[in-house]
């Protein structure tokens, strides 16, 4: 491999200020909206499952879960969600469209699903392997037995990249051919990979990075160079990212701490795809006079294209009561927030079609 080519900005550090509010025990009573979209929300401390029309942004059903969860799928027919039980390892299988529960399965960890082609993956905590998945049955079919607990899996060209741990830590990319179910490459990015995506614009990996104690950075790898481009920095918590549904441009979230000598926290990020430009600065309130809500620490991102919403919910290790954002597609602006109760904290969202027609 070539020697990589490392752009560096001078590093300044900036701290974050965290709030703590209880889980309510009595959600927004529940909506009889009718929506083709639902959104699912799983409430990391008050262990609640609620279920949203969208884009009216309403309750249809909650329910509190007697297990300690994270994460939250769905299936590619929209039926059923799988929800992680740290205590007993399982996946908890609920329906999708009332919550209740349907059944528990040995399987614990990550689900990626194409939603077109007949596969699924499972990347287990317990065995720690890459699984392909029946993604009727949820029965494993067959196994990668690699490390690759960071993943991102590109649903167009169906190539899953697995940050794989080397000399203890994910220094490298495992390029996966989900057709044929074999490795096809290794990509050499020689940092620890925190969050990260494919863009098939660039042929570039886009990921987030620690480089010191409280400092990370948000770096571009170009696959074809090798080389990496660094083009921001932040603090130590990270955020999410996720492709346009044009693919021109990158959302990321920064995880509330802000980039570092540049702007305040909490703000969401639009970076257009090989430029590493700014498209959009969103400020985190509803747009233009809306309230801000102090110790924004953003996360998760749902893009639903077919409605021009995009949600975004709170980072893993907020700790705190935020708001769900709701983003425009087209202006890039934040419309709306969601915070139906006091203490309300979803790091964790799924979205599922429920008309088909």
């Amino acid at each position: 491999m070539k020697q990589k080519r490392i752009i560096i900005i001078p590093l300044i550090l900036i701290g974050a200020v965290f709030w703590w509010l209880s889980c309510s025990d009595n959600p927004t009573a529940p909506d009889s909206g009718n929506a083709e979209y639902r959104l699912f929300a799983l409430d990391y401390w008050g262990d609640c499952l609620l279920s949203f029309a969208v884009p009216a942004d309403t309750i249809i059903d909650s329910v509190r879960l007697d297990y300690y969860a994270w994460g939250v799928f769905v299936t590619p027919d929209g039926s059923r969600l799988l929800i992680n039980n740290y205590i007993t390892l399982q996946t908890e299988v609920h329906s999708a469209t009332d919550l209740s529960h349907i059944e528990s399965r040995y399987q614990y960890g990550d689900y990626y699903f194409d939603g077109r082609d007949d596969y699924g993956l499972l990347y287990s905590y317990i065995d720690n392997a890459l699984h392909f998945i029946d993604p009727q049955t949820l029965a494993i079919t067959s196994s990668i037995p690699r490390q690759t607990p960071n993943g991102y899996l590109d649903t167009v060209n169906n190539i899953f990249y697995g940050a794989s741990e080397y000399s203890g830590g994910y220094t490298d990319i495992l390029v996966i051919d989900c057709l044929s179910q074999t490795i096809i490459d290794s990509l050499a990015v020689n940092a620890y990979l925190y969050e990260f995506l494919y863009s098939p614009r660039d042929n570039s990996i886009y990921f987030h990075s620690r480089a010191a104690v409280g400092l990370s950075l948000f770096c571009r790898y170009d696959i074809t160079g090798d080389s990496i481009t660094v083009i921001t920095r932040t603090a130590d918590s990270f955020g999410s990212l996720a492709l346009t549904p044009d693919q021109n441009g990158i959302i990321m979230t920064d995880g509330g701490n802000g980039m570092i000598g540049i702007v305040p926290d909490g703000n969401i990020w639009v970076i257009e795809v090989g430029s590493n430009d700014i498209i959009k600065l969103i400020p985190p309130f509803i747009y233009p006079n809306g309230p801000k809500f102090g110790g924004i620490c953003l996360g998760t991102i749902r893009i639903i294209p077919e409605i021009s919403r995009t949600y975004i919910g709170s980072n893993v290790n907020a700790g705190s009561g935020r708001s769900l954002l709701v983003v425009d597609n087209t202006s890039y602006e934040c419309v709306n927030y969601i915070s139906p109760y006091r203490g309300f904290y979803v790091p964790y969202l799924a979205v599922a079609k429920i008309n088909n027609d």
